[in-house]
C-alpha cells in the first residue's frame, strides 16, 4: 500500500526578513516564539551593518548574538529575543518555523492488478537478477534460450 499525506497544516513555515533604518521593520522587540522550534540562517554579517544584531535572554542576562552571513541560530519557543534598530544598512536572515502541531490525513492507495501482472512492478531484486543475467549472457526469466550461431 502507498500511504499519501495531505497536510491540514503545514509542518513548517520559512521566509525573509529584512530590517532596515528607513523601512517598516527595523527593530524587533523581546518576544517569544509561538512554534515549537526556529532556524535563522543570516544572510547579512553583522559586520555589513550598524545595529541590527540579534539578542537573547540566558541565565537573566541579556546576550549579544554575533553572526557572519550564513550563520544559523536555532532556538525553541522558551527563548526570549529581539533584535536591534538598524541604523545603517539593511539586514536579512531566512527564518524557518517548524511547528510540532502538524496535522495530516493519509490515504491508503493499491496498486491496480493490471499494474502488477503487466511487469512493471516486480518483487525487489528482480531487476538485478535481471541485469546479471543479461551480462553473463544466461537467459532471462521468461524469454527464449539464446543460442550460438555458428
Amino acid at each position: 500500500r502507498l500511504g499519501i499525506i495531505r497536510w491540514a497544516r503545514p509542518a513548517f513555515s520559512t521566509f525573509v526578513r529584512k530590517y532596515s533604518h528607513n523601512s517598516e521593520r527595523s527593530l524587533l522587540p523581546f518576544h517569544l516564539d509561538t512554534n515549537v522550534a526556529t532556524v535563522n540562517v543570516a544572510l547579512t554579517g553583522d559586520d555589513q551593518i550598524n545595529g541590527g544584531r540579534l539578542l537573547a535572554l540566558a541565565g537573566g542576562d541579556v546576550v549579544e548574538v554575533r553572526r557572519n552571513a550564513g550563520d544559523a541560530t536555532v532556538h525553541d519557543n522558551t527563548v526570549c529575543h529581539a533584535v536591534t534598530a538598524v541604523t545603517a544598512g539593511v539586514r536579512f536572515s531566512l527564518v524557518l518555523f517548524f511547528y510540532a502541531t502538524a496535522t495530516h490525513t493519509t490515504a491508503s492507495v493499491k496498486p491496480s492488478r493490471k499494474r502488477l501482472n503487466s511487469g512493471a512492478v516486480r518483487k525487489p531484486g528482480a531487476a538485478v537478477q535481471q541485469l546479471g543475467a543479461a551480462r553473463s549472457g544466461a537467459a532471462r526469466p521468461g524469454s527464449r534460450k539464446r543460442t550460438e550461431r555458428g
